[in-house]
């Protein structure tokens, strides 16, 4: 909108519309031409093997020394961080058909987690 007469310029506005769309168009094409990872990025993987799908969140309870992970999939799993073998553990199987989308440990007590799904 034009701050002085108040009106909204159509032909710029579909100007910086067509401007943005070639930008996120040239962003993703850099992405997907770029197949090299960072310099200095390393993955490993370390499970868990025996389900499939991708993990949504990961939340970390630095009390009870645990990673917890969830996926879209169903699911949710921990992972003690003082494993010295990276050993992931289903929760229980009440959360198998759950897609949990994110995470958060009560800041209080950190016995109590909340998740969200959908």
């Amino acid at each position: 909108m034009n701050p002085q007469t108040k009106i909204v310029d159509l032909e710029k506005l579909y100007e910086n519309f067509q401007k943005i769309e070639q930008q996120n168009h040239d962003f993703e094409k850099s992405k997907m031409s770029s197949s090299l990872p960072p310099a200095g990025l390393k993955w490993i993987e370390v499970g868990p093997n025996n389900v499939g799908g991708r993990v949504r969140t990961i939340a970390i309870n630095t009390k009870s020394k645990k990673i917890f992970a969830a996926g879209v999939s169903g699911g949710l799993w921990y992972c003690p961080t003082t494993a010295s073998i990276e050993t992931w553990t289903k929760v229980n199987d009440f959360y198998d058909n759950l897609n949990i989308t994110s995470i958060a440990i009560h800041p209080a007590d950190s016995n109590t987690m909340y998740f969200a799904t959908g």
